[in-house]
C-alpha cells in the first residue's frame, strides 16, 4: 500500500514548534503521524552563517511571499517567509519563557493549566536558566535542566548598568546547548538568533522532537505544500497539496488533521479550505509583538571577540501599563548586532556606510511589547493565485497609539541602561517580522467568540485542530516559542493520553 492510500491516525501540517512537539508527544502513544513541510532540510553547511545568505538573499525564503500592508504603507508589498523543516525554530535565537499568570487573566484556561506541561517542555528542549532572578516569574515546581552560560562581556556591561539603575536583570531561559555533552555544544559564535546553527546546538524543534519521534510511526514529507483540508460535512478525511519534488497534486488521509503551519499560513489554509466559523473571527486578531531595536553608540568596541551575547532581560516594567490597558509592557533584552555585510540593508539610506564603519562600537537591546488584538489586523485569502495554481494570502497589520506608546516604555528604560553603561547616542529602529505572531485562530469556551474549543479543536468539527500560536488569544509581552510547545503536549495528552 503507497503511503498516500494509507489512512494515517493523524495528518499535521507544519513542523514548527507546535507541529513538531505534536508528532512527538503522538508517536510515543503509538499513532501513525504524516507530517506535512512546506519547506525543504536546513543544509547545515558554511552558508547558513553567511549574514548575505541567509538575511539578504534569503536561503531559506518560501517562493510564495505574503502580500502584506503595515504600518502607513498604502499598498500590500511581497514578504517572504522562511519555509523549512522545523519551521521558525531553526532561526529563533533561543528565548523561553512561560507567560506570566497575570498574561492569562483573559484567557478560559489559567496559568496552572499550562505549568506543568511548560517544565515537560523545558525538559525537552533541555532550557538553560535560572530560577530566581526575574522579579515576574511565575511560579515552577522544579528548576530548569540545565544552568545557563557564563556571561559575556556585552552582557556583563548590561547587568552592571541595570543593577546601578535599581532594575534586576536576570539570565534569558535559552533552548542552546552549552551543558549536555552527549550534544554538540554551542561554541558561543555571534551568528544565532535568525541563522541556523550548523553544529546542532540550537535545541530546535528538529532535534528536540522530530529526532526523538518514534521513528517507526512518523512520516515526513517536506516540500508538499497543502492547499486545502478535505471535509466530508463537519469532518476532514484528509488533505490535498502539491508535492514540489513530483511537481503534482496529491491527497492524504487521516482520521485528524492538526494544522501547525503559524498563525499567518494556518489561518489561510482554514480559510482556502471554507471551514465554517462560526464566531467570524478566524483570520482576525493577528498579533506580532510591537517590537523595538534600541541602538547605542559606545566610544569603545562593544564586542570586540564577536560572541554570543543574548544572555539577560530586564522585566521590571513587564506590569508597568496593566492597570490602564490590561496588557503588558514587556521585557527588554540583549541582543546581538548584525553581521556588518548586511548592515546596509537594515539601516536608514543616510547612515549605511557610517553605520557599517561603527559597527563594532554600538550595542542593541530589543524592546519586546505586548500588542492588542485587533479584527482589523487579520490574514486573508486573496483573489490572485501563485505558480502552483493556490490562493495567494494577504495581511492586513497596524499597531494602536497605544501599542506604540507602551512599547516607547521599554524604549526609554532601554536608553537609560544603555547610557549608565557609557553609550552616547541612541537610534531606535521598529521591527516588521511576524517571527512572533499569534492570534488568528484563538481558542475560547464560547463558539461566538473563538475559533477552537479548549482542546484546539475546531468548533464545530470533529477532528480538526490548531495547534500553533494562532490558538494564543492575547500575544503577551514574551517571546511565545515556549508557550506554543506546552500548550501542543497539553492538547496530546487531552487528546490521546499522553504523559510527560
Amino acid at each position: 500500500m503507497s503511503m498516500n492510500s494509507a489512512v494515517f491516525d493523524y495528518i499535521i501540517v507544519g513542523s514548527g514548534m507546535g507541529g513538531s512537539a505534536a508528532a512527538y508527544a503522538l508517536t510515543k502513544v503509538g499513532k501513525r503521524v504524516l507530517l506535512l513541510e512546506a519547506g525543504g532540510m536546513i543544509q547545515r553547511d558554511e552558508k547558513d552563517w553567511n549574514g548575505l545568505e541567509i538575511l539578504v538573499k534569503g536561503r531559506y525564503k518560501s517562493d510564495r511571499p505574503i502580500a502584506i500592508k503595515q504600518y502607513d504603507q498604502k499598498s500590500y508589498q511581497p514578504q517572504g517567509q522562511e519555509e523549512v523543516l522545523g519551521g521558525k525554530t531553526m532561526f529563533y535565537g533561543g528565548a523561553c519563557f512561560r507567560l506570566r499568570e497575570n498574561d492569562f487573566a483573559s484567557w478560559d484556561l489559567s496559568y496552572d493549566d499550562f505549568s506543568s506541561w511548560y517544565s515537560h517542555a523545558e525538559a525537552l528542549l533541555e532550557v538553560h536558566g535560572e530560577k530566581l532572578g526575574d522579579p515576574h516569574m511565575p511560579s515552577m515546581q522544579s528548576d530548569y535542566p540545565y544552568r545557563p552560560s557564563t556571561l559575556a562581556a556585552p552582557s556583563r556591561r548590561i547587568v552592571e548598568a541595570a543593577k546601578a539603575l535599581g532594575l534586576q536583570p536576570f539570565r534569558i531561559p535559552m533552548a542552546i546547548n552549552t551543558s549536555n555533552q552527549k550534544r554538540p555544544l554551542c561554541i558561543a559564535c555571534n551568528t544565532c538568533d535568525g541563522f541556523p546553527c550548523k553544529l546542532e546546538a540550537k535545541n530546535e524543534a528538529v532535534t528536540c522532537f522530530l529526532r526523538r519521534a518514534d521513528q517507526d510511526l512518523l512520516h515526513i514529507e517536506t516540500e508538499f505544500i497543502v492547499d486545502t483540508i478535505e471535509c466530508e460535512g463537519k469532518q476532514a478525511v484528509g488533505v490535498r497539496g502539491f508535492a514540489k519534488r513530483k511537481k503534482k497534486f496529491e491527497h492524504y488521509r487521516a482520521d485528524r488533521v492538526i494544522v501547525c503551519a503559524g498563525a499567518i499560513d494556518s489561518a489561510a489554509l482554514l480559510l482556502r479550505s471554507k471551514v465554517h466559523d462560526v464566531s467570524g473571527q478566524l483570520g482576525r486578531n493577528l498579533m506580532r509583538h510591537c517590537n523595538s531595536v534600541v541602538g547605542c553608540l559606545f566610544p569603545y568596541q562593544t564586542n570586540p571577540t564577536n560572541v554570543f551575547h543574548k544572555q539577560v532581560a530586564i522585566s521590571d516594567l513587564y506590569e508597568q501599563d496593566r492597570a490602564q490597558s490590561g496588557l503588558a509592557a514587556g521585557v527588554i533584552q540583549d541582543i546581538y548586532m548584525p553581521p556588518k555585510e548586511v548592515l546596509p540593508y537594515f539601516v536608514p539610506f543616510g547612515i549605511k556606510n557610517i553605520t557599517k564603519l561603527l559597527r563594532g562600537y554600538i550595542q542593541n537591546l530589543l524592546c519586546i511589547t505586548e500588542d492588542q488584538a485587533l479584527a482589523s489586523n487579520r490574514v486573508e485569502v486573496a483573489a490572485d493565485k501563485n505558480q502552483y495554481g493556490m490562493y495567494n494570502t494577504r495581511v492586513t497589520h497596524q499597531y494602536l497609539q497605544s501599542d506604540i506608546a507602551r512599547n516607547k516604555i521599554l524604549v526609554k528604560a532601554a536608553k537609560r541602561i544603555l547610557r549608565k553603561a557609557g553609550g552616547l547616542g541612541f537610534m531606535v529602529r521598529k521591527i516588521d517580522s511576524f517571527s512572533h505572531a499569534v492570534g488568528t485562530a484563538r481558542f475560547g469556551q464560547d463558539a461566538r467568540t473563538s475559533v477552537l474549543d479548549l482542546d484546539c479543536r475546531l468548533h464545530g468539527y470533529d477532528n480538526i485542530f490548531v495547534l500553533d500560536g494562532s490558538f494564543m488569544p492575547t500575544s503577551a509581552g514574551v517571546n511565545p516559542s515556549l508557550t506554543i510547545a506546552a500548550n501542543a503536549l497539553r492538547v496530546c495528552h487531552q487528546l490521546e493520553g499522553y504523559q510527560a
